[in-house]
């Protein structure tokens, strides 16, 4: 018989709750996981040096003010919310895309009447 074959025929043995007994089973004869550390089971807050817990890292507070001037309702489009620098950026990606579209015609058109 070929493997293919052989895998079929087991396949078309099992019934939902042989399954669900295999998985039971094999849920509960796996290994449980290592108690966390002290460490690992503050869940993202920073210790310092002296060992404060409850100490927040200064760079997790820039994150937290960045994040809510994205969620400020301004009707503005998100890749204009980081400001002036954003919207020169974003006025010039669109400027030079237009003269290159130009450009581009003035070739094409250049090499047509040739």
């Amino acid at each position: 018989m070929s493997l293919l074959l052989k895998s079929s025929v087991n396949l078309y043995k099992l019934n939902p709750k042989s399954i669900q007994q295999q998985a039971a089973r094999s849920f509960l004869t796996k290994k449980k996981c290592p108690p966390k550390t002290e460490e690992e089971s503050q869940c993202g807050r920073a210790a310092s040096a002296s060992g404060r817990v409850n100490e927040i890292a200064a760079g997790y507070k820039l994150l937290k003010d960045k994040q809510a001037r994205f969620q400020v309702k301004d009707n503005l489009p998100v890749w204009l919310k980081g400001g002036p620098m954003d919207r020169m950026l974003y006025v010039s990606t669109v400027g030079l895309s237009v003269v290159g579209l130009g450009c581009s015609l003035a070739f094409i058109s250049m090499m047509a009447l040739k």
